[in-house]
């Protein structure tokens, strides 16, 4: 009997041992500055690099595994120190939902990788601004942290896939919704002040990779939906489609075809013609060598579709000549990860073979000059990447599923390499600064 309580509990501790810790890490809810790597480790609001020019704030806003926030004085405390600097100055705004196997933890790699994105948007803010006439918006960035493992030890975690994913789907039903709309609204906070110098030029731009992804798609489907269509008793039924913020962009996302499809239709429909003006609204952006989602997932799907019944969809494309009927299995986008979807992907990105050595300036020229005059089957030139449209959307539809070349993103969780992250720089650039300007 007394072999048997031991093993009980030398188990249970084990299990404990092996458990991921289930807790608030930016506890310290007072803004802090930081000069070096270890400082502010406990802050839930740090600056950095203050008075350069790569000077940005990040804060962080946790959730439990049952979406709830883990203090809601947490998000309160963030929400009046972004929208106090949002009242005076311009800001933008970027907000990072991370994935599998990471956490708000300090030191955590996907904070340290955001940390760099942040700053090179503020270099590159700096440059701009001053072509545009401006004053440099303020870069603001927000780490959505969550559980994204429940258990630590290294290998065994790999069986955490779809504890994860239902979690996931739970943080995004909950609680992220509102937190993402209240982060909207500071970006929006100068439109209703009175007596503020016009025009505003705060921007928000929203990412989530891997489960993150999958939080983000689950939190805002419905918010696009409704946007897309825009039914409010002002509207003229004349203008560009509108998102969520300026642009989200959702990088191996792990969440079903299926669920993507609502969207993909709307967009579809009657292969509406955009105006040139419409900009990017969704980017999905996958690797065809990410195991995880093109391996993983559908495996798993299987066994969670087996007693579901499934039909054949009747689609279409909307081509150059015309539209054209395509039929699409059900079944198929219901166990396949949205990326790796071939109906729904519409564009290809492949590295450049000679980079480009244009100025910020000029590049984000560029790259205007192409989305305006973007026609079926065109490119896109990035500094370092090509985007290749496959011609069976229409040109300037504002939802784009792009599959990525593995020299780019070589895998499921390898997403901060530099081809990537300059591709979301200045896809940034270009959705948040839609002034044109002369490089002259």
């Amino acid at each position: 009997m007394n072999l048997v309580k031991e093993f009980i509990v030398g188990t249970l501790c084990i299990g404990c041992a092996a458990c991921a810790p289930d807790k608030i890490y930016r506890h310290d809810y007072t803004a802090c500055t930081s000069e070096a790597a270890h400082e502010c480790e406990t802050n839930s609001i740090v600056k950095y690099f203050s008075g350069s020019s790569n000077e940005f704030r990040l804060g962080y806003i946790e959730f439990d595994d049952q979406g709830q926030l883990r203090d809601r004085d947490q998000m309160r405390n963030l929400i009046d120190n972004y929208t106090t600097t949002a009242i005076h100055d311009d800001i933008l705004l970027t907000v990072f939902v991370h994935g599998w196997h990471h956490s708000a933890a300090p030191g955590d790699r996907n904070i340290e990788s955001f940390k760099t994105l942040l700053g090179k948007m503020a270099e590159n803010e700096n440059a701009m601004s001053k072509r545009l006439n401006r004053l440099p918006r303020k870069i603001l960035g927000v780490y959505i942290g969550w559980r994204g493992d429940s258990i630590s030890i290294p290998y065994v975690n790999t069986t955490t896939f779809w504890d994860r994913k239902s979690v996931a789907q739970e943080v995004g039903l909950q609680g992220v919704t509102e937190v993402l709309l209240r982060l909207e609204q500071i970006v929006n906070v100068k439109i209703a002040q009175e007596n503020v110098p016009r025009p505003q030029n705060s921007r928000m731009v929203t990412i989530g990779h891997s489960f993150g992804g999958a939080v983000l798609f689950t939190a805002l489907q419905q918010v696009f939906a409704d946007r897309f269509f825009d039914s409010n008793r002002e509207k003229s039924y004349d203008g560009d489609a509108k998102g969520f913020g300026d642009l989200v962009l959702l990088i191996n996302p792990a969440f079903e075809s299926l669920r993507y499809s609502t969207l993909y239709d709307i967009a579809q429909e009657g292969c509406r013609r955009y105006f040139d003006s419409q900009m990017p609204l969704l980017a999905i952006l996958t690797s065809q060598k990410d195991k995880a989602t093109d391996v993983a997932f559908p495996l798993g799907r299987i066994f969670s579709t087996v007693f579901e019944s499934h039909k054949p969809l009747v689609r279409h494309e909307c081509t150059a000549t015309g539209l054209l009927p395509t039929k699409i299995s059900e079944y198929k986008a219901d166990k396949t990860a949205v990326g790796h979807f071939n109906p729904y992907q519409t564009h290809a990105m492949t590295p450049r073979k000679q980079w480009s050595n244009l100025s910020t300036v000029q590049q984000f020229s560029l790259l205007q000059n192409q989305w305006a005059s973007l026609d079926y089957g065109g490119t896109l030139d990035f500094s370092e990447v090509r985007l290749q449209h496959f011609g069976k959307t229409t040109p300037h539809n504002p939802y784009m599923n792009i599959y990525v070349d593995k020299k780019i993103m070589p895998d499921h969780n390898n997403i901060w390499r530099n081809e990537l992250m300059s591709f979301i720089e200045e896809m940034v650039m270009v959705t948040t600064n839609q002034q044109p300007i002369n490089v002259h």
